[in-house]
């Protein structure tokens, strides 16, 4: 039996001869292992460099010291903040830094407050100065913690026609609430602020001792407060109705 081979021309085997040469140049022309590690280790010492000059220090991290006109700055920012908002500084700066520091906002607070009071004094008193005449209200209350207080406040048209107020004094009431004394305190606050001769009258409530302690004493016109009067009309009328309402309702429980 004869066989049939299959059978490979000589021109095919020269050609993958040719092509394992190629491959071989092509393998030699590669780097070798340790070469590549070099260039690769030459890379990273190379961007390592690199990098340690471009790296900043430690103590740019670290806080650094404000100037004097900064921290004033800041201080009179703060100040504004707590005045206006009545923010308690804990809870306007929970972390603060070490110029913000409670300890040293106390120390600022001593003196940065007396300041802005005098400060404000100071204008108030030049504002008052041009005023012809000026109407006062004024109020007395007790504090839950049953300290009596007063307020007196002054209210103008200034020289543009436009309504201006300033609150004259808020203080502590010492003693008893009698015209007397009302009429004492109101007229020491009024002295002081130049005003004695200015009053054309004063709005307060209805109670029995400012009027006497305004009108008697003092010898003002007394306008009574408007809201109080309102309030007063309410009181009464609901108290009429409280007795009857009360018996009904009992009347509709006990059905």
């Amino acid at each position: 039996m004869i066989s049939n081979h299959s059978t490979v021309s000589m021109t095919t085997l020269q050609v993958r001869k040719k092509n394992d040469n190629a491959g071989r140049d092509i393998i030699n022309d590669l780097p070798s292992t340790s070469a590549a590690s070099d260039a690769v280790a030459n890379t990273s010492s190379a961007l390592s460099s690199t990098r340690s000059t471009a790296q900043q220090k430690l103590t740019t991290y670290l806080p650094r010291k404000i100037g004097k006109t900064t921290e004033k700055e800041i201080n009179e920012k703060c100040l504004q903040l707590f005045i206006t908002d009545y923010q308690r500084f804990p809870r306007i700066c929970p972390r603060p830094k070490p110029f913000l520091s409670t300890a040293k906002q106390k120390k600022n607070s001593a003196t940065l407050i007396p300041a802005r009071y005098e400060e404000c004094l100071n204008d108030c008193r030049q504002l008052l100065k041009s005023v012809k005449k000026i109407c006062l209200t004024t109020d007395c209350w007790t504090s839950v913690n049953t300290e009596s207080f007063i307020a007196l406040t002054g209210h103008f048209i200034n020289d543009d026609f436009e309504l201006q107020s300033v609150l004259l004094e808020c203080s502590h009431l010492m003693g008893q609430h009698t015209s007397q004394i009302l009429a004492s305190t109101i007229n020491r606050i009024v002295t002081d602020w130049g005003l004695s001769e200015k009053v054309i009258l004063v709005v307060s409530d209805n109670a029995s001792n400012i009027k006497n302690a305004i009108i008697k004493d003092l010898g003002w016109k007394h306008f009574g407060c408007f809201a109080h009067t309102i309030n007063l009309i309410c009181y009464v009328l609901l108290k009429k109705q409280q007795k009857p309402l009360v018996g009904k309702i009992t009347q509709l429980v006990h059905l």
